[in-house]
């Protein structure tokens, strides 16, 4: 070995306090490794180095540096790799050939199980259902709620961490049942493709939805080169999932879906002015704003992700007032419905925020262009060990 692999980019490191330091709980959404595995702090600056380009003499380096110049060996720096290895952290061939298998098996089933009860929300329906109410409980009283939106806009993050939020987007839930439910989520872990529908029926505690399996191959079929080659994305994502928690409780189990993630445009931000004037993505739009005629429709989105968790020089503290505002002017737009100030907005910032649901918003403001709305809530969660942050918002659309 002389290159060191890649890290993988799905692996998060979570802050944890132990007695009386800091480690870092490594999170593998494909749960390949122990998930109760924990890093030390002098792990974290060795990881830049698993780019596929930094070679093993160049890990031995900073391994000598961390180690206060007590030269450190060959074997030495191997461990360190076979280590990370074993926790399934790099992209690897042993990686690359549990991915296939896991990959394979899902393929095959003919539902998708709920990936994250009994960690983010209660694994039993009894408990579960009181935890959502719990949530919805926490919704005030007010104009916007009580309104009938079309199109509703909550978060992803942990339900736990957004309450709030979750309540005042749940609480505009209008009380009759849709027709059918049109979800766009973000694909955090699209390795291929830009959208990705699922025929599979999707699983929670409290029962399991079915899908419009003719929608969902109709959207597939417009989305052309841009589709995905499966529905792999969806096995562990949670930005469709926690949505399905309280769209359950409110309208049961009966009510067809349409789940469908989506990737990132970051790379075509210069290069048009609009989603619609890339090439083959017009179909794309127009499938989903015939489907959206008859849906109910849900994104399950966040806003900016800053700080040096998400790669950045500076504490979120510190850009705050940056990322706030380009949040604010991207919610303007949304409430608008102007497509074309949302495109400006994400252009003029090169997407610097990592606003994960830029996508699915600019694709339902190119397909909904008549749609206008509110703010009924936005938040801003710090994570005080990383400095680092996520904004989230709940919007209400008609």
């Amino acid at each position: 070995m002389d290159k060191l692999p890649r890290l993988r980019g799905d692996i998060q490191l979570v802050p944890v306090q132990v007695k009386d330091q800091i480690l870092y709980l490594v999170q593998d959404p494909m749960e390949l490794g122990d998930n109760q595995a924990l890093l030390s702090p002098q792990v974290l600056p060795l990881l830049p180095l698993f780019d596929g380009v930094h070679r093993v003499k160049e890990l031995k380096l900073m391994l000598t540096r961390l180690n206060d110049g007590e030269l450190v060996s060959t074997e030495e720096a191997l461990q360190v790799i076979r280590d990370l290895d074993g926790l399934f952290m790099l992209q690897s061939e042993q990686y690359l050939l549990r991915l296939a298998q896991i990959r394979s098996a899902f393929s095959v089933q003919a539902h998708r199980p709920a990936a994250h009860a009994g960690q983010a929300y209660p694994e039993n329906a009894e408990e579960l259902a009181v935890f959502i109410d719990g949530i919805l409980a926490q919704a005030s009283d007010s104009t916007a709620s009580r309104q009938n939106p079309k199109v509703l806009v909550a978060p992803h993050i942990d339900p736990r961490t957004g309450a709030a939020v979750y309540a005042q987007a749940y609480a505009s839930l209008p009380a009759e049942a849709p027709k059918r439910i049109l979800l766009l989520g973000t694909g955090h872990r699209m390795d291929s493709g830009f959208l990705s529908a699922s025929n599979k029926a999707y699983d929670t505690p409290f029962g399991r939805s079915p899908v419009d399996e003719q929608a969902v191959n109709k959207i597939t079929q417009a989305a052309g080169a841009w589709s995905a080659e499966d529905d792999f994305a969806h096995r562990g994502e949670h930005s469709i999932e926690f949505q399905m928690l309280f769209l359950q409780r409110r309208w049961g189990c009966e009510v067809p879906i349409v789940p469908i993630l989506l990737g990132s445009l970051r790379e075509h931000l210069d290069k048009v002015s609009r989603p619609k004037d890339l090439a083959g993505l017009g179909p794309l739009i127009d499938s989903l704003a015939e489907l959206a005629e008859d849906s109910f429709v849900v994104a399950g989105v966040d806003f900016s992700h800053v700080g040096p968790k998400f790669g950045h020089s500076k504490t979120a503290t510190q850009m705050e007032e940056a990322f706030s505002a380009h949040d604010q002017a991207l919610l303007d737009a949304l409430c608008k419905g102007s497509i074309e100030d949302f495109w400006a907005e994400s252009k003029r910032v090169t997407d610097e925020f990592n606003v994960c649901g830029q996508p699915v918003l600019a694709l339902l403001l190119e397909a909904m262009p008549k749609l206008r709305g509110q703010v009924l809530d936005y938040r801003v969660h710090h994570e005080g060990p990383t400095r680092s942050a996520v904004s989230f918002a709940a919007v209400s659309l008609s």
